[in-house]
């Protein structure tokens, strides 16, 4: 009789099949990953697995996992091991946040299983998480720093929706991730306020005399800053409504703006029909050139059909159950006037269909 997958089997079948098929995408490095999970010994819970994925340069795989925060609330005292230090975190985090909140942990296995670990935030919630996430790491001192950053990103009416960090990586910067709301997302010029929010937190870097310039209105200065390259793309990206555009920065521990600014293109489409349907699009096929046009891709992006798929998976009692393979996200990321290259993002889970 055939028994019910591991998560961990669904996993490496789902690694065998992208290493087959879109090598040159996803690269060779299935087996460090798989080994990486086994060390970490994660809870047989994962909502779902998920890949990140250079589109220029070499190809490689960074590595995800996203879990469902009602597993840990009612979570047994966990034992020393290898996962007690990450898993003790989101336990603490579910008993904040509550239900129904995703958690996710990045494994990075080229530099010797490090981990990031990003949770989901709203407004009227991050604050208060966030500081009792940096306390239990005992890294207090970060607290006012974010506090000046939360509140100017509620000056431009952005909504915080995530927050993460370098797991033990001493003066790490911390990621925060910023939403508009949605009667912002209804104007033509929905994104410009990111551009504005980079542009007052990059501006604090600089001498007094720019930062007076700045606050006064300067006009030669607003123009030079928006000609920068994040402005320009985000002008852009707002004509293509299959995206919902967020905003990554990193924070230093001085409060002050990390060296990378990412933008995360979500597609507002979730099935695997609908979004083979998107890929077919003239409105897709505008994006992929603006991506060229900007060198931030090469032709490896052709293999994003090959990775949206469901296969069955076999298990006991005659029930149909699949692996869902569908693209998660892409990400543009901007360190000062440089655009960086791109990166696409593939999610894999398991389910039945509605």
């Amino acid at each position: 009789m055939v028994t019910r997958m591991s998560n961990f089997e669904v996993l490496e079948g789902w690694l065998n099949y992208l290493s087959q098929v879109v090598g040159d995408l996803v690269g060779t490095d299935k087996r460090n990953i798989a080994e990486m999970v086994q060390r970490q010994v994660p809870l047989q819970k994962e909502h779902y697995y998920c890949l990140e994925c250079p589109l220029q340069g070499s190809p490689a795989m960074g590595f995800s996992m996203l879990y469902n925060s009602k597993d840990f609330l009612s979570a047994p005292k966990f034992t020393a091991g290898a996962s007690f230090k990450f898993h003790r975190l989101f336990q603490i985090y579910a008993q904040l946040a509550g239900p129904h909140k995703e958690i996710m942990l990045e494994l990075d296995h080229t530099r010797g299983n490090m981990a990031a670990l990003y949770f989901d935030l709203r407004n009227s919630e991050a604050e208060q998480i966030i500081n009792k996430l940096l306390s239990f790491q005992a890294e207090a001192r970060r607290i006012a720093a974010i506090k000046t950053i939360l509140a100017r990103a509620q000056r431009y009416d952005l909504e915080t929706v995530g927050y993460g960090f370098v797991y033990a990586m001493f003066n790490a910067p911390l990621r925060l991730t910023f939403s508009n709301p949605l009667e912002v997302l209804l104007l033509p010029d929905r994104y410009d306020v990111y551009a504005h929010f980079v542009q007052e937190l990059e501006i604090e870097k600089k001498s007094k005399a720019l930062q007076k310039a700045y606050a006064e209105g300067n006009v030669q200065l607003q123009q030079l800053l928006d000609e920068g390259p994040l402005m320009q793309d985000l002008l852009t990206l707002s004509e293509f409504e299959f995206f919902e555009c967020l905003l990554d920065i990193d924070v230093l521990p001085d409060g002050s703006l990390g060296e990378t600014v990412g933008l995360q293109l979500v597609p507002v489409v979730k099935s695997i029909d609908k979004q083979h349907e998107l890929l077919r699009s003239r409105e897709f096929a505008n994006f992929i050139f603006y991506l060229q046009k900007i060198n931030v891709i090469d032709e490896r992006i052709v293999c994003l059909a090959d990775c949206m798929f469901y296969a069955d998976i076999p298990q006991a009692l005659g029930e149909v159950e699949h692996l869902f393979s569908m693209v998660s996200h892409f990400k543009l990321r901007y360190k000062g006037t440089q655009r960086l290259p791109a990166r696409v993002y593939l999610q894999a889970h398991r389910g039945y269909e509605d």
